[in-house]
């Protein structure tokens, strides 16, 4: 059961045959437990794996695999986790309890009282802890009620509980104004030195779209605010990371599934929220030290993150070239730079979680020696039920090894010391605290320092200009040095527009206007992900006629051949082409269709897209923006697209043989017993026990005489 019996002939470790696996002694690490574990190893311990667990916990086996779920943890040691989708249950409400100290799963028994409701079950929420007031924080999320037609539909909740982890009570918060329902958004803590709030960021809605705005919940007065937000943040995103950074109070929102200029696509860009000015900023990498060949972020979404003061960690999510070695990546928040840990360089002990999306990852609040995460759950196929630990140094200098190696990174120093005897020590470490945090101090022999990078104020301001090739990113703003003059400015609205330093002219001719605020750049001109969005904006014009290019270009045609798009009014004074969209009216959501033939007949009123998409399962019309996460495991079914209604499924009884009738999985034959051999029967919707039509079942009789004046004695249905 436990290899080689976890080394428990050394003391190294023993097996916990109930949960299948090896709990290694202080000091040891490993599948075996055979590892002398050491302050600069990438650490990977399974805490809890369901196919090797005992036939006396098999109820842990049914109920604990999911994803979309929320994982949360106290200062306590426990790992809270709420709801998410089994593929065997459907959207679960459960809260379930996983001890870190003695790594097992506790029960968990919720104060519920004929007078106390319990949210219902649902999946791709947003969850936060707030410590100070042990309570959980929940909203929205896709659930699935019960249809008239067989099967379910998805909907998107906009609730709001609070969960008393003192009381195990769940407390429904009922507010004036609140956010619209949501789905793959985030909800994070921002904890101010003398307030507390909670901000949600992202999501979509089939009936509303992207979330644009950010919305702050006031813990204090328990009420939602709309915030009034400046500079430029993402346009629509989902399936996307947020973690707030207490030394430069502000969020960082990685990755997602991101509406910009023209199109949907996954994102590997980063946000900055700066929280006291309310500015958004995109954080664009360095090519120096992240050329484009690194691929490094991989774009993602459905992933998870975790901060500490000094780096934010990445692990998992779902990305168009999935490769296992990035599955987990760390960003530095001073240098301004991503790293792969999963690397040759680094010691890595155990085996890393499976790369999985829509799993949960939390971080340890009260190890201060290191850095420790758990990741559990998710989806890669089939469900994966597992608790990892995740354990790395705290200062990821000191991963690296080799003096070389070490010097590559941004903010790292080497010193090595070799005694008198001929021994060398040697530490790779960050160069953040200058000398104070040289760990050869003190040390006795002769010393030697190789001083890399510091990531300061004079780092960030000798950046190049010229490698940034957008206004908005040649604009960022890093939260680090907020308050910092300005390094580059942008030459837009000429032919050669780009981004120059702050002291440069843009051009001798003067043919290029210069731009210093985000607000003005082009990019963020006119920029919305459907038609109401931008509409609100005024000036703004959505359309299938016009496609932006380049700065200053956009390509128009007399017939509506492009996806839909908001651009400019101001372009049509210039061109002698009619535009054809209505400025007033929006064309229908494709969540407003509710047939299959006018679905996907449908053009579709989303950015990015010109068509809407059908699901046989939900009986329901998708927008091809949110279906990535809408039927994330396989939810929906066969998912009809390519704008010809030629595809819809017919009504069950128009088939009118028993063969072409089960050749539809949503329809089953209504037939004569066997004695007869005629033939006869009806075929109609159903699931593999019954017909089904309205809220109550039917017998085949009912729907035999229904359809035939001649009613048999006996049916049956197949």
């Amino acid at each position: 059961l436990c290899s080689n019996n976890c080394t428990a002939d050394l003391k190294q470790g023993f097996c916990d045959k109930g949960y299948g696996r090896c709990l290694c002694t202080e000091g040891w690490g490993g599948p075996q437990c055979a590892t002398r574990l050491r302050a600069n190893q990438l650490v990977f311990t399974e805490l809890f794996n369901s196919a090797h667990l005992a036939d006396n916990l098999d109820h842990l086996r049914k109920m604990l695999p999911r994803f979309g779920h929320s994982l949360l943890t106290d200062r306590r040691g426990s790992l809270w986790l709420f709801g998410g989708y089994s593929l065997s249950h459907g959207p679960l409400n459960d809260i379930r309890l996983f001890d870190t100290k003695n790594n097992t799963w506790m029960q968990v028994t919720i104060d519920s009282t004929n007078d106390i409701n319990m949210p219902q079950g649902r999946y791709f929420h947003a969850a936060e802890i707030v410590q100070s007031k042990r309570e959980i924080f929940v909203y929205g999320g896709l659930t699935q009620k019960e249809t008239n037609v067989p099967g379910v539909s998805n909907s998107t909740l906009n609730d709001f509980w609070k969960f008393s982890l003192k009381n195990q009570r769940w407390i429904d918060i009922q507010t004036a104004t609140a956010p619209p329902p949501l789905a793959g958004h985030t909800l994070t803590l921002r904890r101010g030195p003398e307030s507390e709030s909670l901000l949600l960021i992202g999501g979509f809605s089939p009936n509303f779209g992207f979330l644009q705005s950010v919305w702050e919940f006031d813990l204090a007065t328990e009420n939602w605010t709309e915030l009034e937000t400046f500079g430029n943040g993402p346009l629509g995103v989902y399936g996307h990371s947020t973690v707030y950074h207490v030394p430069t109070a502000s969020f960082y929102v990685f990755g997602g599934y991101t509406y910009a200029v023209n199109r949907t696509f996954i994102s590997n860009k980063l946000y900055t929220f700066h929280y006291p000015s309310q500015t958004w900023s995109v954080l664009p990498t360095f090519e120096e030290y992240n050329p484009p060949r690194m691929q490094l972020p991989q774009p993602r979404f459905l992933h998870t993150a975790v901060t500490t003061d000094e780096f934010l960690l990445v692990f998992g999510g779902r990305s168009v070239t999935p490769t296992t070695q990035d599955s987990l990546i760390a960003y530095s928040y001073a240098c301004n730079q991503w790293i792969r840990l999963l690397s040759k360089d680094v010691v890595v002990v155990g085996n890393p979680p499976p790369a999985t999306y829509a799993h949960a990852m939390a971080l340890d609040p009260e190890t201060t020696n290191s850095t420790v995460a758990y990741v559990m759950g998710g989806f890669a196929g089939g469900i994966q039920s597992h608790v990892t630990r995740i354990s790395l140094p705290s200062d990821l200098c000191r991963l690296w090894t080799n003096k070389d190696k070490c010097r590559s990174f941004l903010g790292c120093s080497y010193c090595a010391v070799i005694s008198e005897t001929g021994n060398s020590t040697s530490y790779c470490y960050s160069n953040s605290r200058g000398a104070i945090s040289d760990p050869c101090r003190g040390l006795e022999g002769t010393h030697k320092t190789n001083n890399g990078v510091m990531c300061n104020r004079e780092f960030l301001g000798q950046r190049t200009c010229e490698q940034y090739t957008t206004c908005t990113d040649c604009l960022a703003r890093w939260p680090s040095h907020w308050d910092e003059p300005p390094v580059c400015k942008w030459c837009g609205k000429c032919s050669r527009a780009r981004c120059v330093p702050a002291t440069a002219d843009c051009d001798r001719d003067n043919k290029c206007r210069v731009v210093t605020n985000v607000t003005q750049c082009a990019e963020t001109q006119c920029a919305a992900s459907d038609c109401n969005k931008c509409h609100a904006l005024g000036n703004c014009l959505w359309t299938r006629q016009a496609m932006l290019t380049t700065e200053q270009g956009v390509k128009v045609t007399e017939d509506p051949i492009y996806d839909w798009s908001c651009v400019t009014q101001e372009f049509t004074s210039r061109i002698s082409i009619p535009m054809k969209t209505s400025s007033a009216v929006c064309p229908a959501r494709c969540s407003e269709h509710k047939d299959c033939d006018s679905c996907l007949t449908s053009q579709g009123a989303e950015g990015g897209w010109h068509e809407c998409h059908w699901s046989v399962e939900l009986n329901e019309c998708v927008a091809p923006s949110y279906q990535p996460l809408y039927c994330a495991g396989g939810t929906c079914g066969l998912v009809l697209s390519g704008g010809s209604n030629e595809h819809c499924p017919q009504a069950c009884k128009s088939y009118k043989q028993c063969s072409t009738c089960l050749r539809h999985a949503h329809c089953g034959w209504c037939s004569l017993d066997g004695t007869n051999s005629t033939g006869q029967g009806v075929c109609y919707e159903g699931s593999l026990d019954r017909p089904a039509s309205g809220p109550e079942k039917e017998t085949c009789d009912a729907l035999y005489s229904r359809e035939h004046q001649d009613v048999p004695e006996t049916a049956v249905f197949s």
